[in-house]
């Protein structure tokens, strides 16, 4: 069976619940503070696992109770995390999110052992025997040579390679190893020189990036949707409308399922489609991962009129 491989990010998440994020210097109360797994690449391993797919973590984490909670939610999402590295001298990652009554989210990441992932971390993709057939995913929440190497050897073994560019940066320079590039809106700016006006111009330019590589690309929009390319072929995908209580996870969400879908052997469109509707669902539900939704769960929204 096909696997997911995911290199990237694991972090503690502290969120912060409020009525209104606070502006420069000001002081306002919140409602609650919880504690939940997450960082990017722990994010959409968990995603790709409750959707059903097979899936293998690579990263680090620090030597702390943190660490060792986040070690466990492998395990209990049935994560292969033979390939996480404790780290000794830098803690588990922590972001901090504040989520304000509308749902919408602020961010700020402390990477700690994040930073710490390596060369000798990526030759897991070798060791393990991975390749044709197998999805790789990165994210940029680790060193950037560190995800270049992963993406030129996963390249090399014949895997699906996927980066989803977040935080933003110009990839282009990648491209040559990247069968999807996933990116949300502000994300994918560095990629195709600058803001866009409309969907229309977004689908353009995001099509001149595709058609001037092999590379496809795939650009979320909130709750507008998203929209894919890989060539000539457009697919234009309208998001459904939900009762938003948490966007924390919803993108991550959406890379996850549509790498599962991947090594499943379906087409991108129907990737894109099912992990449209995923990253709906995720965003109905507090926390980055708790909001996970199962294939089950996916396929009984796709059925809903």
């Amino acid at each position: 069976m096909a696997k997911v491989v995911v290199l990237g990010s694991i972090n503690q998440d502290v969120t912060v619940t409020c009525k209104r994020a606070p502006l420069v210097g000001e002081t306002v109360h919140g409602t609650s503070v919880e504690y939940f797994p997450g960082g990017k690449g722990s994010n959409q391993a968990v995603a790709s696992a409750r959707f059903g797919a097979t899936v293998a973590f690579i990263g680090c984490v620090g030597n702390e109770s943190a660490g060792q909670v986040m070690l466990s939610n492998f395990d209990i999402n049935g994560i292969d995390r033979s390939a996480v590295r404790v780290c000794e001298d830098a803690p588990t990652g922590t972001a901090l999110i504040t989520i304000d009554g509308t749902g919408d989210n602020s961010i700020v990441v402390v990477p700690g052992a994040n930073e710490q992932v390596g060369a000798e971390d990526v030759e897991a993709l070798r060791d393990g025997g991975f390749g044709a057939g197998d999805v790789l995913v990165c994210q940029l929440e680790v060193p950037r040579a560190t995800v270049a190497a992963a993406l030129r050897l996963g390249h090399k073994l014949g895997m699906t390679t996927v980066l989803n560019a977040a935080p933003a940066d110009d990839v282009r320079d990648l491209l040559d190893v990247i069968d999807v590039l996933t990116t949300n809106e502000m994300e994918i700016q560095p990629n195709i020189g600058g803001d866009f006006s409309s969907r229309d111009e977004l689908t353009e330019r995001v099509g001149e990036l595709a058609r001037s590589t092999d590379t496809a690309v795939v650009v979320t929009l909130g709750g507008e949707g998203c929209v894919a390319v890989a060539g000539n072929d457009v697919a234009d995908i309208r998001a459904r409308s939900v009762d938003v209580v948490d966007t924390t996870g919803a993108g991550d969400t959406f890379v996850g399922v549509l790498a599962a879908v991947l090594a499943d052997g379906e087409s991108l469109p129907e990737a894109v489609e099912v992990a449209s509707a995923a990253g709906s669902l995720a965003t109905t539900k507090k926390g980055a991962q708790s909001g996970m939704p199962t294939r089950a769960e996916v396929a009984d929204f796709q059925a809903q009129a």
